[in-house]
């Protein structure tokens, strides 16, 4: 039986919760990226959950970094700190 990759699991966590990406229902269209930052900034704690059990601590703040560090950051301030935090303290 095949699994699912990270990447469609991920898209499910938004499939589930189309509010979380209101402006689009081309859910094959998004990036990881995209995903993190809708999750971190708009989803309960269950979906951020479900995001670090899909990819786990070490990965999960690699897209982190990545996306605090890019030349958009569209993380509220505080979500960017907090989950830095959380992230660093549990990878």
């Amino acid at each position: 039986m095949q699994t699912k990759s990270q990447i469609e699991q991920a898209r499910d966590i938004i499939r589930k919760n189309p509010h979380l990406i209101w402006y689009s229902k081309n859910y094959n269209g998004f990036s990881e990226r995209t995903i993190f930052e809708h999750v971190l900034n708009y989803g309960q704690w269950e979906d951020v959950q479900e995001l670090v059990r899909i990819y786990g601590f070490k990965e999960s703040l690699k897209v982190l970094k990545d996306l605090i560090k890019g030349p958009r950051q569209n993380l509220y301030p505080q979500v960017s700190h907090y989950f830095n935090l959380y992230f660093s303290q549990y990878a």
